[in-house]
C-alpha cells in the first residue's frame, strides 16, 4: 500500500466513523434491553416528535391516546 491507499482508507473509516456515531445511543423508543432501530426527531420549532426507520420514511410520534408526542411528554435516554 502506498501513502494514497492510506489516506483513503483512513477517509473512509472516519467517513463510516461519523456517520455510525450515533448508532448504538439509546433514546426513549427503546426498551431497557433491545433497539427499536427507530430515530427519534424533534422539530425545535413545534417541539414535536417524529419517528424515522432505517429506510428513511418518517412518521409522526404518537401518545397512547392518540395526540402527537411533543418533547414534554417524554425524556431522553443516554443509556
Amino acid at each position: 500500500m502506498d501513502i494514497l491507499d492510506i489516506a483513503i482508507t483512513i477517509v473512509v473509516f472516519f467517513f463510516f466513523l461519523s456517520v455510525f456515531s450515533n448508532v448504538f445511543k439509546k433514546d426513549d423508543s427503546d426498551s431497557e434491553d433491545e433497539r427499536s432501530n427507530l430515530t427519534v426527531y424533534t422539530d425545535h420549532a413545534t417541539q414535536l416528535q417524529y419517528l424515522s426507520s432505517w429506510s428513511g420514511a418518517i412518521t409522526p410520534r404518537m401518545n397512547p391516546d392518540g395526540t402527537h408526542r411533543h418533547t414534554a411528554d417524554s425524556s431522553v435516554r443516554h443509556d
